[in-house]
């Protein structure tokens, strides 16, 4: 199966590497062999924390109003406290 830059779906690599393991072409030994300065444990790891950092984008307004709650909180028992 050959794909073009376009056809690249978000897990094609875990699809690939899943594929691979199934068919007996990727012994536990390949996983730490660098190939052009990684290794394919490296880059399973790497999709995995894409596909977690992804999914956790809706954190990012969530985090910025309660920081600055926290702040409007402090600032208002500073100016009560002294």
């Amino acid at each position: 199966m050959q794909y073009d830059l376009k056809e690249f779906e978000p897990n094609i690599f875990i699809k690939w590497f899943t594929e691979e393991v199934k068919n007996g072409r990727m012994p536990p030994e390949r996983l730490n062999e660098p190939n052009w300065g990684v290794s394919p444990q490296f880059l399973l790891d790497a999709s995995f924390d894409a596909e977690v950092a992804d999914r956790t984008k809706w954190m990012y307004p969530l985090m910025f109003l309660a920081g600055v709650g926290i702040g409007m909180l402090g600032a208002a028992v500073m100016v009560l406290v002294g």
